[in-house]
Protein backbone atom coordinates (compact mmCIF):
# COMPACT_ATOMS: atom_id res chain seq x y z
CA UNK A 1 0.00 0.00 0.00
CA UNK A 2 1.57 3.39 -0.71
CA UNK A 3 -0.82 6.70 -1.73
CA UNK A 4 -4.16 4.78 -0.73
CA UNK A 5 -3.22 2.35 -3.60
CA UNK A 6 -2.40 -1.22 -2.83
CA UNK A 7 -0.49 -3.52 -5.12
CA UNK A 8 1.00 -6.96 -5.36
CA UNK A 9 4.61 -7.35 -5.37
CA UNK A 10 6.12 -8.60 -8.75
CA UNK A 11 9.49 -9.05 -7.80
CA UNK A 12 11.76 -8.54 -4.57
CA UNK A 13 15.10 -9.36 -2.83
CA UNK A 14 16.33 -10.23 0.47
CA UNK A 15 19.49 -9.08 1.77
CA UNK A 16 20.96 -10.77 4.75
CA UNK A 17 24.48 -9.82 6.46
CA UNK A 18 25.27 -12.08 9.47
CA UNK A 19 27.62 -11.75 12.60
CA UNK A 20 30.51 -13.93 13.42
CA UNK A 21 27.78 -16.90 15.11
CA UNK A 22 26.03 -16.72 11.61
CA UNK A 23 22.89 -15.47 12.34
CA UNK A 24 21.08 -12.85 10.73
CA UNK A 25 22.19 -9.14 12.15
CA UNK A 26 21.10 -6.68 9.16
CA UNK A 27 18.79 -7.22 6.54
CA UNK A 28 17.59 -5.32 3.44
CA UNK A 29 14.63 -5.81 1.33
CA UNK A 30 13.89 -4.71 -1.89
CA UNK A 31 11.07 -4.72 -4.40
CA UNK A 32 9.14 -3.61 -7.27
CA UNK A 33 5.12 -4.12 -7.22
CA UNK A 34 2.78 -4.69 -10.38
CA UNK A 35 2.26 -1.13 -10.82
CA UNK A 36 6.29 -0.47 -11.04
CA UNK A 37 6.99 1.35 -7.87
CA UNK A 38 9.90 0.10 -6.39
CA UNK A 39 10.10 -0.26 -2.57
CA UNK A 40 13.49 -0.07 -0.30
CA UNK A 41 13.27 -1.50 3.47
CA UNK A 42 16.79 -1.76 5.97
CA UNK A 43 16.86 -3.65 9.22
CA UNK A 44 18.39 -4.56 11.96
CA UNK A 45 18.30 -7.53 14.57
CA UNK A 46 17.59 -6.23 17.45
CA UNK A 47 16.60 -9.75 19.30
CA UNK A 48 16.21 -13.35 18.54
CA UNK A 49 15.46 -16.54 19.31
CA UNK A 50 15.82 -20.15 18.01
CA UNK A 51 13.10 -22.46 17.69
CA UNK A 52 12.47 -25.79 16.24
CA UNK A 53 8.83 -26.40 15.52
CA UNK A 54 9.62 -29.43 13.71
CA UNK A 55 12.16 -32.28 13.73
CA UNK A 56 13.27 -30.92 10.57
CA UNK A 57 13.61 -26.66 10.45
CA UNK A 58 15.02 -24.79 13.13
CA UNK A 59 14.27 -21.21 12.91
CA UNK A 60 15.33 -18.01 13.85
CA UNK A 61 12.69 -15.65 15.10
CA UNK A 62 13.85 -12.14 14.91
CA UNK A 63 12.78 -8.91 16.06
CA UNK A 64 13.37 -6.29 13.56
CA UNK A 65 14.00 -2.77 13.56
CA UNK A 66 13.16 -1.47 10.18
CA UNK A 67 13.72 2.00 8.37
CA UNK A 68 11.70 2.43 5.31
CA UNK A 69 10.25 5.71 3.33
CA UNK A 70 11.96 7.95 6.17
CA UNK A 71 9.97 6.07 8.86
CA UNK A 72 10.60 3.52 11.62
CA UNK A 73 9.17 0.08 12.47
CA UNK A 74 9.18 -2.49 14.53
CA UNK A 75 8.56 -5.66 12.83
CA UNK A 76 10.30 -9.35 12.45
CA UNK A 77 12.10 -11.51 10.25
CA UNK A 78 12.20 -15.41 9.84
CA UNK A 79 15.22 -17.08 9.09
CA UNK A 80 14.57 -20.76 8.86
CA UNK A 81 17.44 -23.49 8.37
CA UNK A 82 17.23 -27.41 7.98
CA UNK A 83 18.87 -28.62 11.56
CA UNK A 84 21.52 -30.44 9.51
CA UNK A 85 22.43 -27.41 6.53
CA UNK A 86 22.47 -25.18 10.20
CA UNK A 87 25.11 -27.60 11.91
CA UNK A 88 27.10 -27.52 8.63
CA UNK A 89 27.30 -23.67 7.94
CA UNK A 90 27.78 -23.02 11.71
CA UNK A 91 30.56 -25.54 11.23
CA UNK A 92 32.11 -24.20 8.42
CA UNK A 93 32.05 -20.97 10.64
CA UNK A 94 34.31 -22.31 12.97
CA UNK A 95 37.18 -23.26 10.31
Amino acid sequence: MRDGVWSRLASGKRTVTRDAQGRASRLEVTATDELGREFSAQGTVESRFMSMSYASMLCWCNLVKWSFDGRTVWGEDQDCWGPRLWRDFARELKG
